[in-house]
């Protein structure tokens, strides 16, 4: 049957507001806030070290291979909230933590947030030395692709080990870097995997310092974020864009065992 004008031009609005609809949905923004999370902290796995024995302020760790089952990825991110984490607008936020980075002996370590409850709104990532790299993994929890948009952050002076205020190997602390990859194995060099942003030379730890918008671009399409920084830096608001998420996932946070309480940091 010949379709009439009218038909024609009706056929013709529906298909474009089932694309208008299916872009509205893709442009759903979620914002990580921190705020009030409920931080999950998983049962330890036997054998574990927290990190490599060491003196204060020395790189030359005294273990050589890892202990922990899974070897170099034993508390790799995204494979089953091995790390403390949170769920928040349909993200799973889970902390990661790898020394030695760049060398055979790469390896993650059980992680935790700063501070390990996240009570004060945001993570505040820190230096620890020259070859360690604390962060966030993000990853939805239904598995959907998103974007990252922006984050929120504020360079300081490593307020929790006040005699480190330095960059990790590679960078300097004149210029501090967000670091954000899709991907990161601790065995190969950080430049190689994560993109740095430059976001300037440390403010201070003044908790009344602004938090600066940084907008990133280049990281559409994604299933997972590795979200880092070359020195110690406060993150808030991570907004990612994405499709709404699933109305029967529910909070299954709440319904997941109880992990023990984080222990404290070995230093």
């Amino acid at each position: 049957m010949r379709a009439t004008p009218v038909t024609a031009l009706a056929f013709v609005v529906s298909l474009g507001l089932t694309a208008a609809a299916g872009r509205a949905a893709e442009r759903v923004e979620h914002v990580i806030t921190f705020d009030g999370v409920q931080v999950r902290v998983p049962p330890r796995l036997t054998g574990a070290l927290d990190r490599p024995a060491a003196e204060p302020g020395r790189e030359d760790y005294a273990d050589t291979l890892p202990v922990a089952p899974g070897g170099a990825l034993a508390f790799a991110p995204g494979r089953g909230r091995v790390n403390p984490s949170f769920v928040e607008r349909g993200f799973v936020v889970e902390a990661f933590w790898a020394v030695k980075i760049g060398t055979p002996e790469g390896r993650f370590v059980a992680a935790h947030f700063h501070p390990k409850d996240l009570a004060t709104g945001f993570e505040a990532q820190h230096w620890g030395y020259r070859h360690e790299l604390h962060g966030v993994h993000i990853r939805a929890l239904d598995g959907r692709p998103f974007r990252l948009k922006s984050v929120r952050y504020r360079v300081t002076r490593n307020r929790e080990l006040k005699d480190r205020s330095q960059s990790i190997e590679g960078f300097s602390n004149f210029n501090v870097n967000v670091l954000i990859g899709t991907r990161f194995d601790p065995r190969l060099s950080i430049r190689t995997q994560l993109t740095a942003f430059p976001v300037g030379p440390p403010l201070g730890n003044d908790p009344s310092l602004p938090f600066l918008p940084l907008p990133i671009v280049g990281f559409e399409g994604v299933s997972e974020l590795f979200i880092a920084s070359s020195a110690s830096v406060d993150l808030d608001d991570i907004i990612l864009v994405a499709a709404p998420a699933r109305e029967e996932e529910g909070t299954p946070e709440a319904a997941e065992p109880g992990g023990e309480a984080p222990q404290e940091e070995r230093r």
